[in-house]
């Protein structure tokens, strides 16, 4: 598949998901991959908080945190275990 950019593009899909896996801090990332601080925080908040992920049922990392901060109901199926 391929894929094309906009003229001003300095990340390609793949650069992308090296950013989204990459374990580091935003400057040693930047330069790792030749781009700046700011490109490095908005594909990492892109993935983290907007992009919806097959594994929260195709929901955004911050619509599957909402229940969970207010009321948190558990999904039909689940067993809450009790300690006592």
């Amino acid at each position: 598949m391929r894929s094309s950019l906009h003229k001003n593009a300095t990340t390609t899909p793949a650069i992308r998901q090296a950013i989204r896996d990459a374990e580091g801090t935003v400057n040693k990332l930047a330069v790792r991959f030749g781009q700046s601080r700011d490109t490095i925080m908005k594909w990492r908040r892109d993935y983290n908080a907007v992009r919806p992920h097959s594994c929260l049922g195709y929901r955004t990392p911050n619509e599957y945190k909402a229940p969970l901060s207010s009321n948190h109901q558990p999904e039909p199926g689940f067993q809450e275990s009790v300690v006592r």
